[in-house]
């Protein structure tokens, strides 16, 4: 992730200046994302709304657990490579659940988990065929929400793309992205 879309960097300081005008208590984040498969070359650029539902269960030790439904859209493309063209983006959009674990009082650090379909506008991204323009994501990740209500939310994630066998082939592919949110 050495560089980022500048819409990423735009859009993330568009969401900070919301700052001052949230509520006390959030029901959901407005996030922008970044990351990149190593071992395939691909880029990923998201944008996602995500929405608390019911309410905390409450865990021992200070912690609870929050559920999530997030939906997101976002292009998928080809790293070039020296001495070759990029291919042309794919486009996604998608629909999650999340699990998030979470400080029992006030902002902190965050687990969370999750998965669900995505639809692309493609079944391949340049050379990296993914046998389906179904597929489902599933994720793990860290974060921790700042500021005063914890408003601002940054995490890092690590997922998991492909058609569950729906299709074939299923290579699947496995991003690493970088998540700034602010909370509404």
């Amino acid at each position: 992730m050495a560089r980022v879309a500048p819409a990423c960097i735009i859009g993330g300081i568009g969401l900070l200046t919301l700052l001052p005008l949230l509520p006390a208590a959030a029901a959901g984040t407005a996030a922008v994302e970044a990351g990149r498969s190593w071992a395939d070359e691909v880029a990923v650029r998201r944008v996602s709304l995500a929405r608390y539902w019911g309410g905390a269960w409450a865990l021992g030790a200070g912690w609870r657990v929050r559920p999530l439904w997030a939906l997101s859209a976002g292009r998928l493309r080809p790293m070039a490579r020296v001495g070759t063209a990029k291919s042309a983006a794919v486009y996604q959009a998608g629909l999650r659940l999340l699990v998030r674990l979470l400080a029992a009082r006030g902002p902190g650090p965050f687990l969370e988990a999750g998965t669900g379909p995505v639809y692309l506008t493609d079944d391949a991204v340049g050379d990296h065929k993914l046998g389906s323009r179904l597929q489902f994501r599933s994720h793990a990740g860290v974060g921790v929400l700042l500021g005063p209500g914890g408003h601002l939310e940054l995490a890092y994630a690590y997922s998991h793309t492909s058609n569950a066998h729906l299709g074939w082939p299923n290579p699947g592919i496995n991003f690493h992205t970088l998540r700034l949110g602010v909370a509404f």
